[in-house]
């Protein structure tokens, strides 16, 4: 079909021309309505030419984005715009999925825990975030504390965790399986425990300790800083000898008191016996209730004899501020004398000492005179 710019001619040969044949037309055509057709054929594509996608965009502007509004057409927006590096826009929505290297601090408003990867330390409470606390710690308004129970050397100081020993309770007595914390120098100081026995072997036989000088049952004293001994100090089952004694203040054995001027014995209510007694001693004790001093003597044969002292009869009793009461005791040694070899034991008592205390002034001097020479 051919067109030509005179209207007669257009409507001439549009009567003549067949539609269906091929047909060359030259020179500049414009159309002033709507042309229509089933088809254009591009003859350098060698094909029909196809629909368009979109037949209309509005609010074009350079860089904008397009958003397909359904019908074939297109919207841009100003704000939402590609400059070939990034894609701007007022705002995001979605789930992020796939975005990366967002800035943290850029972020306005708050983001949902749910969509956070926190770990197992962290726990969320009412869309709040909570430390989640293990055997030993409490959460606290105040932070997260360490539970010490009662009784610990452990405790929560501003400084750090205090560990002080005189917190725990005293214990009275240590047994061989108590435990005891080491720092174990060999691994770096390792806090390790060691029971007691274990610490008293390594005391016995690895340390080196000053040992006892001398020999079995030898006391040991300060030699010039050491340790000495002598052979003639020792103690041996229940007793301790030593060949001099020397005493500065006073010796207690029992109730007897030994001191540097006088001797203080004490004297018991009973005899001591015969088999205790050994030869060459004598042993005192007091009868109260007949009011005598009893004295036994055991000679080197093993014969025991028995002396009775009357105190009441035979001695004189002498107050305290009286100095005249106590004269004249003085016992004639021979008279004493024939009294213990003549008189039996049995008439001692009435014979002997009674002659000589109407001889010699009384029982202090029979004793002055019997067991001290003049």
């Amino acid at each position: 079909m051919a067109y030509n710019s005179s209207k007669d001619i257009q409507q001439l040969r549009a009567q003549a021309v067949l539609i269906d044949g091929d047909q060359q037309i030259e020179g500049i055509k414009e159309f002033t309505s709507h042309l229509k057709s089933s088809g254009f054929y591009d003859t350098s594509q060698s094909k029909l030419l196809e629909h368009p996608a979109l037949t209309h965009i509005s609010r074009d502007n350079a860089g904008a984005l397009l958003v397909s509004n359904g019908n074939r057409t297109a919207s841009a927006y100003k704000n939402l715009i590609f400059n070939g590096e990034s894609l701007l826009a007022p705002s995001y929505f979605g789930s992020g999925v796939g975005l990366t290297n967002l800035q943290a601090t850029a972020l306005v408003g708050q983001v949902p825990l749910e969509n956070l990867n926190y770990g197992s330390s962290l726990t969320s409470q009412n869309n709040s975030l909570e430390v989640s606390v293990s055997n030993g710690l409490a959460l606290t308004p105040e932070g997260v504390s360490i539970q010490v129970p009662a009784g610990s050397p452990l405790k929560a100081a501003l400084t750090g965790l205090d560990f002080n020993p005189t917190y725990a309770p005293l214990k009275n007595s240590v047994s061989v399986k108590d435990n005891l914390l080491i720092a174990d120098s060999d691994n770096e100081n390792t806090v390790k425990r060691v029971t007691m026995q274990q610490l008293a072997k390594y005391f016995q036989y690895s340390l080196r300790f000053t040992r006892p000088h001398g020999n079995h049952g030898q006391l040991q004293f300060n030699d010039r800083g050491r340790l000495g001994t002598s052979p003639s100090l020792g103690f041996r089952g229940d007793t301790l000898f030593a060949p001099n004694v020397s005493i500065q203040s006073q010796l207690q054995i029992g109730n007897t008191f030994l001191r540097s001027d006088r001797a203080i014995v004490a004297l018991p209510n009973d005899p001591l016996d015969n088999s205790q007694l050994p030869n060459n001693a004598f042993s005192l004790f007091l009868d109260e209730e007949n009011d005598k001093l009893m004295l036994r003597v055991k000679y080197s044969t093993g014969v025991v004899r028995n002396v009775s002292i009357d105190l009441i009869k035979r001695a004189l009793v002498q107050e305290e501020d009286d100095e005249t009461e106590n004269q004249g005791f003085v016992l004639d040694e021979e008279i004493v004398d024939e009294a213990i070899e003549t008189t039996p034991f049995e008439d001692m008592e009435s014979t002997a000492v009674e002659k000589a205390n109407s001889s010699t002034g009384g029982i202090l001097g029979y004793f002055k005179s019997a067991f001290t020479k003049k």
